[in-house]
């Protein structure tokens, strides 16, 4: 971000009832949970079932969807839905914006849910209102500013960005909670990069975090994880739980234009949450 970005793409497309259409073959189905099924067909429909607690019926829509490319950042997009869903290989996410809840799931090749996939629980509320955050550095200029903050909101166009001269490598984050008094994180969300729908190019534009140091607040238990180049999240499970967790950036993807290195959210997971 050494040069303020300024263009903006914009993508269009018609919404189209398919009511009583003749659905072609099925890819994935996906079940968020016990009262919500979608299914994805060939031809871009998605058939949404939702349980209705009024009228106690199984509620049947039809909508458009398409998947794109853009800058390697994949969107999924459907027509009702006013934000992109991230969609990868084997996962579904969607961001409820301005809540940090995240509609995740991990499925197998044939696009079934996988059993253990966060504990079989699809739709993630993440009370982080305990938690205390704070970095080794963060960027900031006359025009622009991405703190610490921003790495505990899902929102589009607020990652995390590190404020030192170079790449970021060994810059720090550490999360923790105020008020527990005994071990509780057993893991985390993260998505890489600099995300954005409207400006997908600054995810290649920036350094994106390939490899990350991870230990409890007192740097025991310290293991190492390698990331993808992707803003897919990816959830990073402890084996046992940890009072607080400590990331240091080890290497990184680097970026196209700019040498800033980017994390567009970080969300921890603790044993209160009882899943």
């Amino acid at each position: 971000m050494k040069k303020r970005v300024t263009s903006v793409m914009f993508f269009l497309f018609a919404s189209v009832s398919f009511f009583g259409y003749d659905l072609p073959e099925l890819i994935n189905t996906f079940y968020a949970n016990p009262e919500m099924e979608w299914r994805f067909f060939t031809s871009g429909i998605l058939r949404a079932d939702v349980y209705d607690a009024k009228s106690h019926d199984i509620v049947r829509t039809n909508l458009d969807y398409l998947i794109e490319m853009k800058s390697r950042v994949p969107f999924l997009h459907i027509e009702s839905l006013e934000y992109p869903l991230y969609c990868g290989e084997t996962v579904l996410a969607l961001p409820v914006h301005g809540h940090n809840i995240l509609f995740l799931l991990y499925v197998d090749k044939y696009g079934n849910v996988k059993s253990d996939s966060f504990k079989g629980r699809a739709v993630y509320d993440f009370s982080i209102e305990e938690d205390t955050l704070s970095v080794s550095s963060e960027y900031r200029d006359d025009s622009d500013s991405f703190p610490s903050g921003n790495l505990l909101s899902t929102d589009d166009f607020k990652p995390w960005v590190e404020g030192v001269p170079g790449d970021g490598i060994g810059e720090e984050i550490v999360v923790q909670d105020k008020d527990a008094a005994s071990p509780r994180y057993t893991g985390f969300i993260i998505s890489n990069g600099f995300v954005s729908y409207e400006k997908p190019h600054l995810f290649l534009y920036n350094n994106r975090v390939k490899k990350i140091l991870i230990s409890d607040l007192d740097g025991s238990r310290v293991f190492e994880v390698d990331l993808p180049d992707s803003p897919v999240p990816q959830f990073i499970q402890f084996k046992e739980k940890y009072t607080g967790i400590k990331l240091r950036i080890l290497e990184v993807y680097k970026g196209e234009k700019w040498d800033d290195t980017c994390i567009n959210f970080i969300l921890p997971e603790k044993s209160t949450f009882g899943w």
